[in-house]
């Protein structure tokens, strides 16, 4: 995946329509530490309910086609008992985005 796939994928994700309310999205993995030049992106979205992660599904369903995206899935309390976030240094990408490639 090229560093044009990685930061379109970031902007997409970054987009109300896209991310349901109430939820948190991070990128994490090989895409932070390879430069850019990676096979997929990882995205960790935190989530307060099961339709949320049904929207989250449906709305990135075109986007997983289009480009590598691995999604997982956590519930805020699940996040905060393994401490993902920090252990795998995830940055946020929605709602806020801190992401400079």
């Amino acid at each position: 995946m090229s560093r044009d796939d990685i930061l379109w994928v970031i902007q997409a994700t970054k987009m109300p329509e896209t991310c349901p309310l109430g939820t948190v999205w991070y990128v994490f993995g090989s895409v932070l530490s390879c430069g850019g030049i990676n096979s997929d992106i990882d995205i960790l979205i935190v989530y307060e309910n099961w339709e949320q992660v049904i929207l989250a599904r449906e709305r990135m369903g075109k986007l997983e086609m289009e480009r590598a995206i691995d999604l997982l899935f956590m519930m805020h309390e699940e996040e905060a008992e393994k401490d993902f976030i920090r252990s795998e240094r995830c940055i946020e990408i929605f709602p806020t985005c801190s992401v400079s490639l």
